[in-house]
């Protein structure tokens, strides 16, 4: 495990003094640690989309609750498209650098930079393959996050899930309800 971590032990800060939190927070740090640990133990593993999509979803939600996209200034343009290769090139000039391409080869470092952080805490061991899903996980997360909260930020509020899934058990949430006025729901 030396070899794989890098060290004999692992020592962080638990960030408080009080006592009863701190068992609380060494108790989740222990439980994390050991999943990591196991993880490196592990042989190489196959991501799945679900794996995928919880990762994109957990993007999505820190970025709403950073009120911002950390380290990085995200352009949706390009992140649109931000894994097509020759994006922002003219084919008449192919060895030109535009100022897409510059920032879209930015983006995808970014991308790559929080993907080796997640692998990294995780203890996963993953091929270069299942490293680029998690970095487009992370910018498919990226992206609905800008989208959302540039639309907050010109006061649109409607819906802000990254991912509207309609099953049988919330079916009725995605119903929309009948046209009324406001008079008549104030008054029952």
């Amino acid at each position: 495990m030396r070899a794989a971590v890098g060290k004999r032990e692992e020592k962080f800060s638990l960030k408080t003094r009080e006592p009863v939190e701190a068992k609380r927070l060494h108790a989740e740090a222990l439980a994390a640690l050991e999943q990591r640990w196991a993880n490196l133990r592990a042989p190489i593993c196959k991501l799945d989309n679900s794996e995928l999509h919880r990762i994109s979803i957990t993007m999505y939600e820190r970025c709403l609750e950073l009120r911002e996209l950390p380290g990085v200034n995200w352009d949706t343009a390009i992140g649109e498209h931000l894994w097509e290769s020759g994006f922002g090139r003219k084919p008449e000039e192919p060895l030109s650098l535009s100022s897409e391409s510059v920032s879209q080869s930015f983006l995808q470092a970014w991308c790559k930079t929080l993907a080796d952080e997640f692998i990294s805490v995780n203890g996963l061991k993953i091929d270069d393959e299942d490293r680029l899903k998690i970095a487009k996980a992370i910018s498919t997360g990226a992206q609905r996050a800008a989208l959302t909260l540039n639309r907050r930020a010109k006061g649109d509020y409607s819906l802000d899930s990254p991912f509207p899934v309609a099953t049988r058990a919330n079916e009725a949430q995605w119903i929309s309800p009948p046209n009324r006025s406001l008079e008549s729901l104030l008054e029952g």
